[in-house]
């Protein structure tokens, strides 16, 4: 196993890499990080890359945050103390496990059979049908919290259709053998320092895109 921390992101290779990004057909560009994540994958890793690619794992500790496009206008804001594996980068087929931690889900402009996304987790998977917005929570007992703010999901477990998960609704998700969960109004809750991070990531992508944003410019987002 090898891995590569990435304590900075210089500006020049990073306008490389969206650069490059312009003309791709895979997710996985690393568009902020704050703190030491780590990535690694079993095989070769070339640290001077800033896209993640398929079969890589992202990992957070303690105050780390990171940002991942999935896409124009579509983003995973990762927590501290988080575990996200990049099962496939392909747009048509985006899959991402998330096996401990918090992350935020931005997925307005997720297109059938151009832009799909499963995200695998300890309750099953979830696939967003409609543009959403989310938080999922991994418990450390492997209950899944999903903060369903905008859109809806679809939940499957191997692979029977569970259930759909509509938007404002906070759902508990479990998988004994019996998978179960949980559904209450999604009541007003105290930001944490992620939903802050992640908004603020929004309001400067928003503007971004005010003056015809970073994918037809191709301008470089710089990294806090």
């Amino acid at each position: 196993m090898i891995a590569a921390v990435f304590p900075w992101l210089s500006w020049q290779g990073f306008a490389e890499d969206m650069g490059r990004y312009l003309f791709a057909t895979k997710a996985g560009l690393l568009t902020s990080v704050e703190g030491r994540p780590t990535v690694s994958r079993i095989g070769r890793f070339d640290k001077s890359k800033r896209m993640l690619e398929s079969g890589t794992c992202l990992k957070t500790g303690h105050g780390d945050k990171a940002e991942v496009s999935l896409g124009p206008g579509n983003y995973l804001r990762v927590g501290e103390n988080t575990r996200v594996e990049i099962v496939e980068t392909a747009f048509d087929r985006m899959h991402l496990a998330i096996s401990q931690g918090v992350v935020i889900l931005q997925t307005p402009r997720l297109k059938k059979n151009v832009l799909s996304l499963k995200v695998s987790t300890p309750g099953g998977d979830l696939i967003p049908v409609k543009g959403a917005k989310w938080r999922l929570e991994v418990t450390p007992d492997g209950t899944v919290e999903i903060f369903l703010y905008r859109g809806m999901l679809e939940w499957f477990r191997n692979p029977e259709r569970m259930a759909t998960l509509n938007h404002g609704n906070h759902y508990s998700l479990r998988a004994p053998a019996v998978p179960e969960f949980q559904q209450v109004k999604l009541e007003h809750r105290h930001k944490d320092d992620l939903d802050r991070w992640s908004d603020h990531r929004a309001e400067i992508l928003l503007r971004q895109e005010g003056w015809g944003g970073v994918y037809s410019q191709g301008h470089s987002i710089p990294l806090h």
